[in-house]
């Protein structure tokens, strides 16, 4: 994650996760005790059956927040880092490079190969 600058970093990238972390976990609690409530009161109403617990619901919504942020967040990013990988590879063959790692090795370099390079990156 990019650390953010404000006359320097304010946060560190293990801050970040941190504070991120704390977010998941206080969001769980909070959809816990809305879905135990909602399930208590569907309970008392004689509309569900099972036992009502709070550790249940707890477990039930951290799945739902986790899928949540698996489904908006990670995967998406798999898929853009994967097609982003995938654009290096092409046009480091196109140019001639063997790997896109060869475009910062200044034996196989020319001003000619970095420049088709990084048009082909760019287009």
């Amino acid at each position: 994650m990019m650390p953010i600058f404000f006359a320097g970093p304010i946060f560190t990238d293990t801050e970040w996760y941190s504070i991120l972390t704390s977010v998941f976990i206080m969001l769980s609690v909070l959809l816990a005790t809305i879905l135990f409530f909602a399930r208590k009161l569907m309970h008392r109403k004689g509309k569900l059956k099972q036992d009502v617990t709070f550790i249940k619901s707890l477990v039930v919504s951290t799945s739902i927040l986790g899928l949540t942020v698996i489904g908006v967040f990670v995967i998406p990013t798999m898929v853009k880092d994967s097609k982003w990988e995938k654009k290096q590879l092409e046009c480091a063959k196109k140019v001639g490079y063997s790997s896109p790692a060869d475009n910062n090795d200044p034996s196989k370099i020319t001003a000619a190969s970095q420049t088709a390079y990084r048009d082909c990156i760019l287009n």
